[in-house]
């Protein structure tokens, strides 16, 4: 199936589906939000949505409890039903600014909203199923290691 703005969508006759991803998407972002919304309540809704990083601007929240989770992330995205599907979350270079082990934590949280953030560990992979019993294995790479210390 294809949109009228010529972007592929899946879940047609070749038995796909639709998730959403996206980086560098730290500062609050109401417009996205909305955008994605939109598409999600008038095109196709996805099975979950894939945050590449960059989460948190101009550095990564210093805990679990850090307002940075409401004012970027709760407050934006997660105020449209649409939207409240699985994060599947990675790090990017900025939120190393922060303490990025409490991205990780934030998975386990009892305050996360419907355990819908999840970063389980730095590195990570997670499957979906598809039909005919095929699966679509995805992996979350911390590449921050890749990049010189003067970046």
């Amino acid at each position: 199936m294809e949109s009228s703005s010529g972007v592929g969508v899946g879940g047609g006759v070749g038995g796909g589906f639709v998730f959403f991803a996206f980086g560098d998407w730290g500062y609050p972002n109401p417009l996205l939000a909305q955008a994605m919304d939109k598409w999600a309540t008038t095109v196709e809704a996805p099975s979950f949505i894939l945050a590449l990083g960059d989460n948190f601007y101009p550095s990564g929240p210093m805990s679990t409890t850090d307002d940075k989770w409401k004012t970027n992330w709760i407050n934006i995205f997660l105020k449209y039903d649409s939207l409240k599907v699985p994060w599947k979350v990675i790090l990017g270079n900025h939120d190393y600014d922060g303490k990025p082990e409490c991205q990780v934590a934030y998975t386990q949280a009892p305050h996360n909203p419907l355990g819908l953030w999840q970063m389980p560990d730095r590195n990570y992979t997670f499957q979906y199923p598809l039909p005919n019993n095929k699966v679509v294995e995805f992996f979350g790479l911390d590449t921050r290691w890749l990049i010189p210390r003067s970046l």
